[in-house]
């Protein structure tokens, strides 16, 4: 009698010992999984406002990890989102330039596939449809987006600021880089790269206003024109007004800014402006040195 108790006692330990491996591996084999399927959405970011907020909650999605890298900001106000935000992961980061920003928020990532996202851009219901049916079944896959232009999240539909452009925005960080580029960015790819499209649109909230438009242009311009100096490159004094009055014509006439009324007016002329500035600045630097 006592031998067959001690014998199903025995048995009961080895079948709980059983049991809890096969639920540890279990688990593992499901965090890999998540691992390897999971996006990990890279949000770099020098203010914290209500685009921002909006931009996180349009990317609220189980399948989607939101990462965001802070710099130039008060620690307080990161602390607030972060308070308002548990579920977003945040980093502190140096600020290098936006490739090489982007590669260091990357390596902070869970996942090894990056959705890049700019820290105005609204994600709609399609692309999340899209990121969430994904099978990720080649690495060398470099995802592309469609991005469109808005005004104070109205969409503009002609002129340099209308349409939609194809952009690539989803890859695999094991094998693809952004380059060292402070400005205009772009990824790496290896010789074996496919490129494909996926349904749906990300809405990039250009300015709030036509004032706030000017003022990112005018610091774009300013690190288009460092980026131009520390590779040596110069400008004369025709080539700021030849650029600017080529990007007014090119804007309002030939892709059709006229069409978008009082707006597309004002956004030619802008562009006028900041292709004017671009070159303005590469002299001034030049000057100086």
């Amino acid at each position: 009698m006592w031998k067959l108790l001690a014998e199903k006692q025995k048995f009961k330990s080895i079948f709980q010992e059983l049991r809890k491996n096969i639920d540890y591996f279990c688990c593992l084999s499901f965090e890999k999984i998540m691992a390897s399927t999971l996006i990990a959405a890279c949000i770099i970011s020098n203010k914290i406002d209500d685009q921002l907020q909006a931009v996180v909650e349009a990317l609220r999605c189980p399948a989607i990890e939101i990462v965001i890298g802070f710099n130039q900001l008060d620690a307080s106000a990161i602390q607030n989102f972060s308070q308002k935000n548990p579920d977003v992961k945040i980093h502190v980061l140096e600020w290098e330039g936006y490739g090489p920003t982007k590669n260091k928020l990357a390596e902070k990532a869970n996942t090894d596939w990056i959705l890049s996202v700019d820290s105005d851009e609204l994600a709609d219901e399609i692309i999340l449809n899209s990121l969430t049916k994904l099978q990720f079944e080649n690495i060398n896959t470099v995802y592309q987006i469609k991005v469109g232009n808005s005004i104070n999240n109205k969409a503009i539909h002609f002129g340099a600021f209308g349409g939609k452009i194809w952009k690539n925005r989803l890859y695999n960080k094991s094998i693809i880089l952004w380059d060292n580029k402070d400005v205009h960015e772009s990824l790496i790819f290896p010789n074996d790269v496919i490129f494909e499209k996926l349904n749906g649109v990300f809405w990039n909230n250009t300015a709030e206003n036509l004032e706030a438009l000017k003022a990112k242009n005018t610091h774009y311009a300013f690190l288009s024109a460092q980026n131009k100096f520390n590779k040596g490159k110069k400008a004369k004094v025709w080539r700021a007004w030849a650029a600017g009055a080529m990007a007014f014509f090119k804007n309002f006439f030939i892709k059709a800014g006229f069409l978008n009324g009082k707006i597309g007016w004002d956004l030619a002329v802008e562009s006028a402006r900041y292709a004017t500035l671009k070159y303005q600045l590469l002299r001034q630097l030049w000057k100086k040195k």
